[in-house]
């Protein structure tokens, strides 16, 4: 498989290297599909649209991907979050990177990455077998994605459940070792934040009061709109609006930031995960 480990693989992070096994199957499988090992685009067909359920762990792990690039020494990184059927549902990097993935690798979210869509890749290993994962990029089955190294994390519960999985594909500048550290760091919050508030969806009564328009906002904030489009897609004139309501939404959750605003709203039951 590696024909020699990179310095920076040699030590904690040789645990994530896949068995030779798990690649056999995942590459029989793409075989048995008739995957083309050439294939750069996925095809429109295989796009979905995520559950609204999943946009309060969306909109958490948004404001946790903003916070973790500024730690890559290679800007070109991309983090990615899907859900325990490898959808993806949140994508982040620069705004150059995301409209080349979409517009000439078709890679957005709504896509499944399994493999008669697009051939073995990180996420559906670490997955599959409930383990971080590191693929260098000769070891993904199909072209799209083999000029990225790629480092994934599954979401497990503390009762096993899948709830997902958090990767990253950088190019081969980037430190592996730097990214796997990002990567477990980002998924044990997001497991963390989903195990937290996984029982607290059914009740209706909330100790946070809302106004009806102050909860229009939050929900509308955390399916990721920005703040010209809540203004928008509610009929206000003023952004400045919006930024009131949500600084009023935060003074009631008693949070101090965007990402702890999501994570409070969760855990009170004003946003289902």
């Amino acid at each position: 498989m590696w024909s020699s480990l990179p310095s920076h693989l040699c030590r904690s992070d040789a645990k994530f290297i896949p068995p030779d096994e798990w690649l056999e199957k995942s590459y029989a499988r793409c075989i048995t599909a008739q995957v083309p090992r050439d294939l750069t685009r996925i095809a429109s067909s295989h796009i979905f649209s995520p559950s609204v359920q999943y946009s309060a762990v969306a909109a958490y792990a948004r404001l946790l991907f903003s916070e973790t690039l500024q730690y890559l020494s290679d800007q070109r990184g991309l983090l990615m979050l899907t859900d325990p059927e490898a959808m993806i549902v949140e994508l982040h990097a620069r705004p150059e990177i995301l409209q080349i993935l979409a517009e000439r690798h078709g890679v957005c979210v709504g896509v499944r990455l399994v493999e008669d869509v697009c051939g073995t890749n990180a996420v559906l290993l670490g997955l599959r077998h409930r383990a971080g994962v590191v693929l260098r990029g000769s070891q993904h089955f199909c072209r799209i994605f083999q000029d990225w190294y790629s480092v994934a994390m599954p979401l497990v519960s503390g009762d096993g459940r899948s709830m997902g999985c958090v990767s990253m594909a950088m190019p081969d500048g980037e430190s592996v070792a730097n990214a796997a550290a990002l990567v477990k760091f980002v998924a044990d919050d997001l497991s963390r934040f989903c195990q937290a508030n996984r029982n607290v969806f059914s009740s209706n009564d909330s100790p946070a009061r809302l106004t009806q328009r102050q909860q229009q906002v939050l929900e509308y904030f955390a399916q990721g709109m920005s703040y010209k489009e809540i203004a928008r897609t509610l009929g206000i004139r003023s952004v400045k609006t919006i930024e009131e309501h949500l600084d009023a939404v935060r003074a009631k959750l008693n949070a101090s930031c965007r990402r702890e605003c999501i994570r409070r709203a969760a855990e009170l039951g004003l946003l289902r995960i």
